[in-house]
């Protein structure tokens, strides 16, 4: 008779315990306090999201006292993640340049002028190139109100562009974003088999964009032996002003001396963020004529 099959190898797997580390000011990872809403002092930096789209996005109250125009010309910027426009932010009476640069959609830009405090009042042109002299570029102009001293709030959008990070004297660095630390310990069994495993890999997938975080520059090339814990950290980027569960689903991968493949996962949840109060928007002036503005 043959002899019986080999019994095949018990499959290699770590123990991984995570921890949350709950944010300054909070008593556990599921009570994030809320951010700043309001800006009270001019500031010397904004950060802006480029979203593209037109003009019928605007989302703020500015408006009401006529600080605030927005208009599209050719059909408005592109709304494709990651298409360029060529993105000019100056003061709308004084020759100060905050931004000259290409953006993509979904891309962050900063403002500043070297640390001086903002005018009173902002001027964005967004361009479909950086020929900035010839008007036929021109996609949208916004007009808005930059000093604080009317109402600016986090995630007021002003066309294609939302205001998510300012810095000023009086409030210091207000953010929608944080970042949710998690340390992990990452045990080996006693029983391992194949000598000390070399780390390769640590991953986490969300269901939260950006969906996938890889972070294996932190771990790669760790060696641990048998009963040894690995101890790391990782941080996940949040959005303070939208309350939200994140699921996590942390993988860590090795590989033994001998080939031999190990693998610790685990699935965490928190919620985080709190919605921004309801306020009432003045949207969008109507549609722009389809002529330049000059």
């Amino acid at each position: 008779m043959p002899s019986a099959a080999p019994s095949p190898e018990p499959p290699c797997i770590f123990d991984m315990d995570i921890d949350c580390v709950p944010p300054v000011g909070s008593s556990s990872c599921n009570a994030t306090p809320p951010p700043v809403e309001q800006c009270t002092g001019r500031p010397f930096e904004m950060v802006f999201l480029y979203n593209g789209g037109d003009c019928t996005q605007s989302y703020n109250v500015q408006a009401e006292g006529d600080k605030f125009t927005c208009q599209d010309f050719d059909g408005g910027p592109p709304i494709d993640r990651g298409e360029k426009s060529f993105i000019v932010v100056t003061a709308l009476k004084d020759d100060i340049l905050y931004h000259s640069d290409w953006v993509g959609v979904g891309e962050l830009f900063t403002l500043s002028d070297g640390g001086e405090n903002f005018v009173a009042d902002q001027l964005v042109t967004i361009y479909r190139d950086s020929n900035t002299a010839d008007p036929s570029n021109i996609l949208q102009s916004i007009r808005y109100h930059s000093s604080c001293s009317q109402n600016l709030f986090l995630k007021d959008r002003f066309g294609a562009v939302q205001l998510v990070i300012w810095v000023n004297e009086d409030q210091g660095t207000v953010s929608c974003f944080a970042n949710q630390t998690f340390n992990l310990d990452i045990t080996v069994p006693i029983d391992i088999e194949g000598g000390p495993a070399t780390v390769q890999s640590l991953t986490v997938a969300s269901n939260v964009d950006p969906f996938f975080f890889n972070l294996t520059d932190k771990v790669f090339g760790i060696q641990v032996n048998a009963g040894d814990t690995l101890e790391t950290s990782l941080s996940i980027p949040i959005d303070l002003t939208q309350k939200r569960t994140y699921n996590l689903l942390i993988t860590l991968s090795a590989v033994t001396s001998t080939g031999k493949e190990c693998r610790a996962t685990e699935l965490t949840s928190f919620t985080a963020g709190y919605p921004l109060p309801p306020i009432f928007p003045t949207f969008a002036p109507t549609n722009a004529p389809t002529g330049f503005p000059f």
